[in-house]
């Protein structure tokens, strides 16, 4: 490899891929025109398999389980903070219904009984607390 060799590489499906020293940048430009062509060949002659789409459990289903002790205190945990969270959103939602939060010339703070409400009911950043 002398001094004044010229590197090409491409980069495909967010990797970098190297395809060598060339002696002049025409090469370079040349190797990186032929790596891209037949890297489209191949993905036309072999399309990537779609990813079977998994429906997740319902958030009444993992409740179900989680009472009947199927699922490990991880697992309980998980359908906890999604139970917080599936009740914020739905609070959220019928606040926003009856324009309680943002409506049109609505106060937007909230007080102080609101705030203790909320945080009762959600904790910290909406997951459960204890």
């Amino acid at each position: 490899m002398s001094m004044k060799a010229v590197r090409a590489k491409i980069r495909h499906k967010n990797k970098d891929i190297h395809l060598g020293y060339y002696q002049t940048q025409a090469q370079a430009t040349a190797a990186k025109a032929g790596a891209h062509a037949a890297l489209d060949k191949w993905e036309e002659l072999n399309p990537p398999q779609p990813v079977p789409k998994r429906k997740l459990p319902s958030v009444e289903t993992l409740k179900h389980f989680i009472s009947q002790g199927v699922y490990d205190p991880v697992i309980k945990q998980l359908g906890e903070i999604i139970m917080a969270r599936a009740n914020l959103i739905r609070h959220m939602e019928q606040a926003h219904k009856t324009k309680a939060w943002f409506g049109k010339g609505a106060d937007r703070t909230v007080s102080e009984e609101d705030f203790n409400d909320i945080h009762d009911r959600y904790g910290k950043g909406g997951f459960l607390i204890g």
